[in-house]
C-alpha cells in the first residue's frame, strides 16, 4: 500500500486521513484505464484534433529494469512516455 505509507508519512501536513485517502486512489485506479498510442504522430494529432496547442512535448524512452515481470502497462525498451503540456486557446 503506497498509498497508506505515504499517507502516514505526512499525515500532519494532509486535510483529509490516511484510510480516506487509500480508498479515493483505490476508486481512482479501479477507474483508470491506459490507451497505447503507436505513434508520436497519433498522439500529436488526438491533442490537435481536440483544440490544443503544445506549450511542451518531448519523448523519452521508458526505463527498463531489472524485474521478474512486467509491472506496468508498457513493454520495456519499445515504449516511450511523452510529457505534455498543452492548452486550448
Amino acid at each position: 500500500m503506497k498509498v497508506e505509507t505515504g499517507a502516514l508519512a505526512i499525515r500532519d501536513s494532509l486535510d483529509i486521513d490516511a484510510s480516506s485517502l487509500v480508498s479515493a486512489a483505490e476508486i481512482y485506479a479501479e477507474q483508470f484505464r491506459t490507451y497505447p498510442i503507436k505513434s508520436r504522430g497519433e498522439l500529436v494529432s488526438l491533442f490537435t484534433d481536440a483544440g490544443f496547442d503544445f506549450k511542451y512535448l518531448e519523448f523519452s524512452p521508458a526505463e527498463t529494469r531489472h524485474q521478474t515481470a512486467i509491472s506496468g502497462p508498457t513493454i520495456p525498451g519499445t515504449a516511450e512516455y511523452a510529457f505534455v503540456e498543452a492548452r486550448r486557446p
